[in-house]
């Protein structure tokens, strides 16, 4: 999350190679803020942007 609130518009693969997951860790992460309402993505797939609830 600190990741996001630094730049809401940074790709999960980007996220990965900062914390040093693999692409499925880091959906699986992401996948679980989302369920929990903590997380959401506003926009099209290539200029969108996370969302904090």
């Amino acid at each position: 999350m600190d990741l996001i609130k630094l730049d809401n518009k940074i790709t999960k693969k980007e996220i990965g190679v900062r914390l040093g997951l693999s692409a499925d860790g880091v959906r699986y992460h992401i996948r679980n803020l989302r369920k929990k309402g903590l997380l959401e993505w506003k926009g099209s797939s290539k200029k969108g942007e996370w969302v904090e609830r």
